[in-house]
């Protein structure tokens, strides 16, 4: 029995980083077919796509591999520590004959560089199959005390695999960036649409963080009210007063 439910535990925990991963998987949220970008709040794209960006060759397992956005909560009017991230999402108009999975994390911002020591979240986006936007939505949302990065990234669960992001030719330079070397190689895309004028299709959905849960006061104000005695229940505990002081002193007697 005891051997059963060892094998039981250990099925479990290796199940859990599966069925985690599966649930980051996010839903097309366009219909098929629609040529402008609409999910999110907050963006540097024009939301209509030129091409995308890809690296092929089975090389999606490769981390040094990777195309993101650098987000400034100031240009969209939010605080750092009061402003949650509630969802993301890419571009997804190109049919490259996908989908291809990709590995999307959230990063906060370190210097001008995601610090990908500690990611916020990390979950899945397809592409490549023209299906239009495909958004994650976290399982709760994430306090951001600065800046942040969404970055599509080589990851081993999906070596063998390619992966492609869309981008476009607005104006909006300055906040997408690609390497093929990691972090430190990090630098503005140009895909030929003029230099530094290609913004990755990544999108975040932020909204004000609601705050803690306030603590009830004491006795009231939250959770059941303290019960109060009636008048027999008064005279009762008395006599059970009473009952016991003489019983304490005929003992000692």
């Amino acid at each position: 029995m005891k051997q059963a439910l060892l094998v039981v535990c250990v099925v479990a925990l290796v199940a859990a980083p599966v069925a985690a991963a599966d649930m980051s998987r996010g839903v097309p949220s366009n219909p098929a077919g629609s040529r402008t970008m609409t999910c999110g709040n907050v963006s540097y794209d024009n939301g209509e796509a030129t091409s995308s960006a890809w690296f092929g060759g089975g090389q999606a397992g490769d981390p040094d591999l990777m195309m993101g956005v650098l987000f400034n909560l100031a240009d969209f009017g939010f605080t750092p520590g009061t402003v949650e991230i509630v969802s993301y999402c890419a571009g997804n108009d190109m049919d490259w004959g996908g989908p291809w999975p990709n590995a999307a994390f959230i990063y906060s911002d370190s210097g001008g560089v995601p610090n990908d020591a500690a990611p916020l979240f990390q979950g899945i986006i397809d592409t490549g199959n023209g299906a239009g936007d495909y958004e994650v939505t976290l399982p709760a949302p994430v306090m951001l005390g600065g800046d942040f990065w969404v970055m599509i990234r080589g990851d081993a669960a999906y070596a063998g695999e390619d992966f492609n992001l869309d981008f476009d030719a607005g104006p909006g330079a300055h906040h997408s960036y690609v390497s093929d070397t990691g972090i430190g190689g990090l630098t503005e895309p140009d895909y030929g649409e003029g230099p530094g004028e290609n913004n990755y299709m990544l999108r975040a959905t932020l909204q004000e963080a609601t705050g803690p849960t306030p603590t009830p006061p004491p006795g009231g104000g939250g959770g059941e009210p303290i019960p109060a005695m009636n008048r027999f229940g008064m005279l009762a505990m008395i006599a059970l007063l009473a009952g016991v002081a003489i019983l304490v002193v005929i003992r000692r007697k």
